[in-house]
């Protein structure tokens, strides 16, 4: 009995512990992804206005000259 229960058990006890590692590390590494992804697009989006608001500002400055 105890002999073919050990290594279920054993099997087990590993399939959960590689799942949880395999399960975190792929958590980690979407995460990064979706953050560094979401960073480009508001970097993007934050470029785009303050370029907008630099253009805006020098030709109305340019134009009060």
């Amino acid at each position: 009995m105890l002999p073919k229960v050990l290594p279920n058990v054993v099997t087990n006890a590993m399939t959960k512990v590689v799942t949880n590692v395999l399960t975190n590390h792929l958590t980690n590494a979407t995460t990064k992804v979706v953050t560094n992804a979401m960073t480009r697009v508001v970097t993007n989006v934050l470029t785009k206005v303050v370029t907008k608001l630099m253009v805006t500002a020098a030709m109305t400055w340019s134009r009060q000259r």
